[in-house]
């Protein structure tokens, strides 16, 4: 906590008193620790830095306080990106999520697979059906595999069902 006051700019006993008013309890550890960066986005959240060791210079103009303002916001959003890296770092190393191009990849192979045993269809069930129904097994074949082709084709011309985006979070399988 020490550690963490003197790089915030105050001191130890307001970091204690921030624990014990619950203002930083989320980022506390089971061992009295503190998650630093989850504190500090915390921290940074409900402060009113003006009253810390080392604000920012102040200035008679007025647009020194809203660029002051601006950098604090800056930082406050730099420790949350931090932040939620961590959370799908560990996440990962859990194994509870994957890359969003694993699973892209594994989606593109196992359309692939439905794609060739939807053409296989009309082949491997084809002359069973034409022996079920009582006609001939070539127009019947014929008819089949048109009709599954025209739909992949309806079903490849409908968009992506997933985003384009850089990196999802999915939930993995447990392991059996």
């Amino acid at each position: 906590m020490r550690a963490f006051a003197k790089s915030v700019g105050v001191n130890e006993a307001a970091i204690r008193q921030a624990v014990q008013n619950g203002r930083l309890a989320d980022a506390v550890f089971g061992d009295g620790s503190l998650d630093e960066v989850a504190a500090r986005v915390l921290w940074l959240k409900t402060t009113n830095t003006s009253r810390q060791k080392s604000p920012a210079p102040r200035s008679k103009l007025a647009g020194d306080a809203d660029r002051a303002r601006g950098i604090n916001d800056v930082k406050f959003d730099k420790l949350e990106v931090e932040l939620e890296k961590a959370r799908l770092d560990l996440a990962e190393q859990k194994r509870t999520s994957i890359p969003y191009a694993s699973a892209r990849k594994s989606l593109a192979g196992f359309m692939r697979l439905y794609r060739d045993i939807c053409l296989q269809f009309a082949v491997r069930h084809g002359p069973a059906i034409a022996a079920e129904v009582g006609c001939e097994e070539g127009p019947l074949i014929a008819a089949l595999s048109a009709h599954m082709r025209h739909a992949l084709n309806e079903a490849a011309s409908n968009p992506r069902p997933f985003p384009k985006v850089a990196e999802v979070v999915v939930p993995a399988e447990e392991d059996e």
